[in-house]
């Protein structure tokens, strides 16, 4: 052994350096870049990926939320900490009755859970006065995919007193470990938690003026070469507490140190020179297997080679934006600075979770600069965020009239960005008009240009069933429009691998028990109260009425042959699977033979043994089940704390389900429902009085397209969304008003929608665009600019009106934002 580590290399990582927030219930202090904190520097350190010192106050705590792959533990430093988690049964927790399951723990205990193919858990503290102040520890697995496992492991201060203790070690069947090695779970080092990675913790108490030692690898790890060694002192002494490192530095409480080039069996020396003991943990770890990268490769190449496209053969002259007639771009002949050199970046490795990730497990994050000189460089922690990257530059150009070439007037430029919601959705509905396999491909292009990450395919409902099932095969013979109007298997794992190459990940929905009547012309049995006339909205939202029967043994059979069938062909493109739950209307039920009754007494219990089973599925197939926002909301459902619930009605909506705990996408349809944006308000400038929302084409604000039921009835024509969303209506919607502040993280982002009751291929972009881009920025910057204002009321015109121009540049049939006078007369070019 090496008592002296010459060779060691030692920074200092000061407490005051780390990222900080106080949001009142939680006092937190990262370490590496976490939640609001970002630095590239600090990313990870060998497997250790995070490490928060965080103070929650009594009473308070971390809801349930999901987890996959990371291996995570908790050291407790004071005060009790009670952990709940979706592995949970009776028998395997402390419990206070047989409904709460839980574990509580204290100073000296270590959890540990193993995040695998997906665990949701939540962290309280429950104790009436007192605040739990712990160290929460993340780190990066060998392998992913592995299954949830939860572990503890108690030391008491007078052990901890007498040397270093051994708390984690790895696994001692390595990353090529048996099922049945994994269920044994047996660690390298006897008495301690396995963890899935080449990492060592230990814990010590270091009586002032005195010294330990950590033996590094311990002689059980993988790697034995330049291990990574993190030490940190925790707050917890009240700054009574200090040590010295083997080359002198001095730690102080919050402090760590990063220590690089040393190898297994070097001993490392600390001593305590405060004028109090010190709380000492170890983390000794090797860097996780590097994972394949050929899917990032060629994700990047791709964007590279479209960005290139986008710069030459879809750009746009911007002559809208100037005065008539003016000389706005550098003359065909002047001398040019040509771009000479572009450097791109990743600086972190992405993870197997990169092509279907579930929202914010993706850092999009990236920066991008372009000196007078004429060099690139882009920077990102992963992929996905080179590909952002690229969009952006190729917006920093625009095509010269003369054609002699593209050009940026912006020179030097320097950007550093990244979106405000993990999860940017655009639902699409593809089964009351249908829409050729082509025109989906060319609608996921234009999201990724908009920076959308998720796409939303409401693929059937109770006008068609266009969705290929091999298993049940009548569904489409018979529910489809017409022969060939429906997506092949091959079609759909293209329409998927295509959104998950552009960063766009698709994800299905199949809306059940309401929305379903088509199901009837396949399977009349399975379905009550089919097309009911002319009394039809007695029992639907809308004609052929008809939902699945709720106590039928027949509808259990169908939907086990459906899950069996769909479920694993998407799960290898996407992490959501959303089972709908809208508009179930409790009156058809009366017609169910199965039920006979419309009371919520009757049919929420069997609602919820539906949606139980249905769950269950999607569960085992590996993927996040999401639900409409009535299952949990009207029907007061029990959902899975995994479940994602999207609300459609109310701001409300979304402040009440995450109230109840769950995480939330917003998507009020008063706002961002059915998009329309052919026809807007005149320019700003020339407007009298406050901003109107104005009724005016297609869809929103067309009126109903519902025949009246008999001649003497008087038809309604407005639509229940009237009157049209118009792009500036778009942008005053936020998806966190009503929310409380202590409860905006369970808020992953938002969805706009297009329903296809009015709309086809023939107008989809006209309707959709560029009302949805509007709603893109929104979920990439935020509702609020820098100043705090809502964006739609001071420059969104020049800045969507240009991007406009370059979706139809691009071939996208766009609707106008303003005529050209507007820009010109805004611009403070002409007529001022």
């Amino acid at each position: 052994m090496s008592h002296s580590l010459q060779h060691a290399k030692i920074v200092a990582r000061r407490s005051s350096e780390r990222g900080h927030a106080d949001h009142g219930w939680l006092n937190t202090y990262h370490t590496f870049s976490f939640a609001n904190y970002y630095d590239p520097k600090f990313e990870n350190f060998g497997a250790l990926r995070v490490l928060n010192e965080d103070r929650v106050a009594p009473k308070t705590g971390f809801p349930f939320h999901t987890h996959r792959n990371a291996e995570i533990f908790s050291y407790i430093i004071r005060g009790e900490l009670t952990h709940r988690d979706s592995m949970m049964g009776k028998g395997n927790a402390n419990v206070d009755n047989s409904k709460d399951l839980y574990y509580r723990i204290r100073r000296g205990d270590v959890q540990f859970t193993t995040g695998g193919s997906g665990i949701s858990h939540s962290e309280q503290n429950e104790h009436e006065s007192q605040p739990v102040h712990f160290l929460q520890i993340w780190a990066l697995p060998w392998k992913n995919g592995l299954t949830p496992r939860y572990h503890d492991f108690s030391v008491s201060d007078e052990e901890k007193r007498a040397g270093f203790v051994r708390i984690i070690s790895p696994l001692k069947a390595g990353k090529t470990a048996t099922s049945e090695q994994e269920k044994a779970a047996v660690p390298a080092i006897e008495g301690t938690i396995p963890v899935h990675a080449d990492l060592l913790m230990g814990a010590s108490i270091i009586a002032s003026g005195t010294s330990a030692v950590w033996e590094i690898g311990a002689g059980v790890v993988a790697a034995k070469v330049d291990r990574k060694v993190y030490i940190h002192l925790p707050m917890s002494n009240a700054g009574k507490s200090k040590v010295r490192l083997p080359d002198g530095t001095v730690l102080g409480e919050g402090d760590g140190a990063f220590i690089t080039k040393v190898n297994e069996g070097d001993a490392l020396k600390i001593a305590s020179v405060g004028i109090g003991e010190a709380e000492v943990v170890i983390l000794d770890s090797a860097p996780p297997p590097a994972l394949d990268t050929a899917a990032s490769y060629a994700l990047v190449e791709a964007a590279i080679q479209r960005a290139h496209d986008r710069l030459f053969k879809d750009n746009f002259v911007p002559w809208k934006f100037h005065a008539r007639h003016s000389d706005f771009e550098p003359a065909a002949n002047a001398s040019r600075i040509y771009i000479r050199s572009v450097t791109i970046q990743q600086n972190g490795t992405d993870s197997a979770a990169i092509l279907k990730p579930l929202a914010g497990e993706v850092n999009e994050r990236y920066t991008l600069s372009i000196t007078t000189a004429g060099d690139v460089a882009i920077t990102a922690v992963s992929s996905i965020g080179i590909l952002r990257a690229l969009e952006t530059f190729t917006q920093l150009f625009y095509q010269h009239s003369t054609n002699a070439g593209v050009y940026c007037p912006r020179a030097p430029v320097n950007i550093i960005d990244a979106p405000k919601f993990s999860y940017r959705g655009f639902k699409m509905d593809v089964a009351r008009n249908y829409y050729p396999p082509s025109f989906i491909l060319h609608t996921i292009d234009v999201l990724a240009w908009n920076k959308f990450n998720l796409f939303h395919l409401h693929v059937t409902d109770s006008q068609s069933w266009p969705l290929d099932i091999p298993a049940l095969p009548l569904l489409t013979q018979k529910g489809a429009y017409r022969t060939g109007l429906f997506y092949t298997r091959q079609q759909l794992a293209e329409i998927q691998e295509y959104g998950m190459y552009r960063g766009v990940e698709v994800f299905i929905e199949i809306d059940m028990p309401g929305h379903t009547s088509v199901i009837a012309l396949a399977y009349p049995d399975l379905i009550t109260g089919y097309n009911i006339q002319p009394d039809w909205p007695t029992y639907d939202v809308e004609p052929p009425s008809g939902s699945l029967k709720l106590n039928s043994s027949a509808v259990y059979a169908f939907l086990d042959t459906l899950w069996k069938d769909l479920l694993p062909r998407v799960e290898p493109y996407s992490a959501y699977f959303h089972t709908g739950g809208d508009e179930v209307n409790a009156n058809i039920y009366k017609l169910d033979e199965t039920v006979r009754s419309n009371s919520s007494a009757v049919l929420r219990p069997l609602l919820q043994e539906f949606v139980d089973f249905n769950h269950g599925y999607v569960r085992a197939a590996g993927m996040t089940p999401m639900v409409w926002e009535e299952m949990l909301l009207k029907w007061n459902l029990t959902l899975g704390q995994d479940v994602v619930v999207q609300a459609w009605l109310s701001d409300d909506s979304v402040a009440q389900i995450v109230s109840k705990g769950h995480k939330a996408i917003g998507g009020n349809y008063n706002y961002w429902v059915r998009l329309n944006s052919l026809l807007f308000p005149p320019c700003p400038s020339m407007q009298r009085g406050a901003d109107e929302t104005y009724a005016k084409y297609l869809d929103c604000g067309h009126g109903s397209w519902v025949d009246p039921i008999s001649p003497s009835s008087t038809p309604e024509f407005l639509d229940y969304c009237s009157p049209l969303k118009n792009w500036r209506r778009v942008y005053s919607y936020d998806p966190l008003a009503s929310v409380p502040a202590n409860a905006t993280h369970l808020v992953l982002g938002a969805e706009v929608h297009i329903w296809s009751e009015l709309v086809d291929p023939t107008n989809f972009d006209p309707v959709v665009w560029p009302g949805a881009a509007a709603a893109a920025e929104v979920l990439w910057s935020g509702a609020k600019d820098a100043a705090g204002r809502n964006r739609s009321l001071l420059d969104a015109g020049g800045r969507l009106g240009e991007w406009r121009e370059r979706l139809v540049g691009r071939g996208v049939g766009a609707g106008v934002v303003q005529m050209a006078f507007c820009r010109m007369v805004e611009g403070g070019d002409e007529g001022e």
